[in-house]
């Protein structure tokens, strides 16, 4: 009987520590892609630059468990404020740009990103995942370029918009 009982405990005691591991890879899985959102964020600009770094050390110091992307800064309310809601700014539609203009000259096939042309406001919103890899899949030099807002002219910022990408 006693043997019984001690079997059980143990078996009880393996089945919580496996639990607890579980539950552990979880966390580290939820970590990877809070930290992947938050290079997202930098890269597309939905921060401006002098924003980013406080958000970052917030974000290391564990007061965001989540980050939500939404179209506009009206979108953004009434979240708990344990959420960073974070929306596209002009220089995300300026990059947004970079991107439409390089995939026409290169005559890039973005479909196995699951991603149609031209690359909207929706697609860096919605399918977030899918222009982080289309975005990863350049060397840092070019990803440096295509996310420089700078490269986009008055002129050529109001001829994308009025073709309703943003």
């Amino acid at each position: 009987m006693k043997r019984a009982i001690s079997f059980s405990v143990c078996v009880i005691v393996i089945f919580v520590f496996l639990g607890g591991c579980s539950n552990n890879g979880n966390n580290e899985e939820k970590q990877k892609l809070l930290r992947t959102k938050l290079t997202y964020i930098l890269n597309l600009h939905f921060l401006e630059y002098y924003e980013y770094f406080p958000v970052r050390e917030d974000f290391l110091n564990g007061k965001y468990k989540d980050i939500i992307f939404v179209y506009s800064e009206e979108e953004a309310e009434g979240y708990p404020e344990n959420v960073l809601v974070t929306w596209p700014t002009e220089n995300t539609e300026k990059i947004l740009i970079n991107f439409n203009q390089y995939i026409l000259l290169r005559e890039i096939d973005i479909t196995p990103f699951s991603l149609t042309n031209p690359i909207t406001m929706e697609d860096v919103v919605e399918r977030w995942e899918q222009v982080n890899d289309f975005l990863n899949g350049f060397t840092d030099s070019l990803r440096n370029h295509l996310t420089n807002p700078s490269y986009v002219t008055e002129e050529r910022y109001e001829e994308w918009k009025e073709k309703g990408i943003f």
